[in-house]
C-alpha cells in the first residue's frame, strides 16, 4: 500500500468530493469545517430541504476512512 499527501485547497461551500465519486483517499482536515450532506428520499422538486446537513466535521478531523476500510468502489455521502 503506498500512501502520498496532497494539499487540497477549496472556496467556501466547495465540494470535497460528491455520493457517487470514485473513492480515491482520505482527507485530513486542516482547517475550516465541512458539512457531510444525505438526499432525503422521495422529496419533490419544490420541497425547501432536499438535502440534510448529517454531520459536520472541522480541523484535526479524517473524512473518508470508512470508505477505505470497507473497500467501496464510490462514495457514499457528499461532503461539502
Amino acid at each position: 500500500m503506498t500512501f502520498i499527501m496532497k494539499q487540497r485547497n477549496l472556496h467556501k461551500n466547495g465540494f470535497l468530493f460528491k455520493k457517487g465519486d470514485e473513492v480515491d483517499g482520505v482527507f485530513l482536515i486542516c482547517t475550516g469545517e465541512f458539512q457531510i450532506l444525505l438526499k432525503t428520499p422521495n422529496v419533490s422538486k419544490t420541497s425547501k430541504f432536499p438535502t440534510l446537513i448529517y454531520s459536520k466535521i472541522g480541523q484535526g478531523e479524517i473524512i473518508g476512512l470508512s470508505d477505505i476500510v470497507s473497500d467501496a468502489l464510490i462514495r457514499e455521502h457528499t461532503v461539502q
